[in-house]
């Protein structure tokens, strides 16, 4: 029987059902970006859903690119470039760099996991921040006991930065190639560190695709096999 016959295998079959797969991908995020962009030259602020949504999108189709990597690359240049220009995700509270995950009901939450809803609330009752750092488990010392040293430190860097700024300046660590600018930037970092600022997104965090790599339901390909 010929291979490209009407009852035979077709070897462009596989290629052909997964360039549909991924150009209904591209139409769905075109879709809910449409959604989003509505929304903000109506004058409102995109709900973080709104946001998760565009993301979960944009996740499937980075998916179904990296499944199917031997598909030319003439066909797939608005794919790809689709992939840019998306919402800043919202991170998990308690400092894991954890994405948070909506539902369409419900109250919006703010922690990734349940995990680190118990972590954030065993901190709140030790009268410590609820980013403060994972600690090992165990032991007979109490939560703020063992957190003691990185509460002082935190509580030392915060009073620098309130009351003796040019004591801060001269604490940092002494670099040869030290700039004005390179002082700035590790000043706001430790503002954020202690809570003296909001923390800024990291750029490199904005939208990594790997985040929706795992556990998202994308449909497989059909087996065919040669007649």
């Amino acid at each position: 029987m010929a291979p490209n016959s009407k009852r035979g295998w077709d070897p462009a079959q596989p290629n052909i059902q997964a360039l549909d797969l991924i150009r209904g991908a591209y139409r769905d995020l075109l879709a809910e970006k449409r959604r989003w962009r509505d929304m903000r030259k109506r004058g409102l602020l995109p709900t973080l859903r709104a946001n998760y949504r565009v993301l979960v999108v944009a996740g499937r189709l980075y998916v179904l690119l990296q499944n199917y990597p031997r598909l030319d690359e003439r066909f797939l240049t608005r794919e790809k470039r689709s992939l840019s220009q998306l919402p800043v995700p919202d991170f998990c509270k308690c400092g894991c760099a954890e994405i948070v995950k909506y539902v369409d009901n419900g109250r919006p939450p703010k922690f990734a996991k349940p995990a680190c809803r118990k972590r954030a609330a065993r901190r709140t009752q030790a009268n410590l921040p609820i980013n403060a750092p994972r600690v090992p488990t165990g032991g007979r010392e109490s939560l703020e006991q063992r957190l003691a040293y990185w509460s002082w430190q935190r509580h030392r860097i915060r009073n620098l930065l309130t009351y003796d700024l040019v004591l801060m300046r001269m604490a940092l660590p002494p670099r040869r190639s030290t700039n004005i600018a390179q002082v700035r930037r590790t000043l706001r970092t430790e503002r954020e560190w202690v809570g003296l600022r909001e923390p800024r997104q990291d750029q490199r965090s904005r939208f990594r695709p790997e985040y929706f790599a795992h556990g998202l339901p994308v449909k497989p390909l059909p087996k065919t096999q040669k007649s």
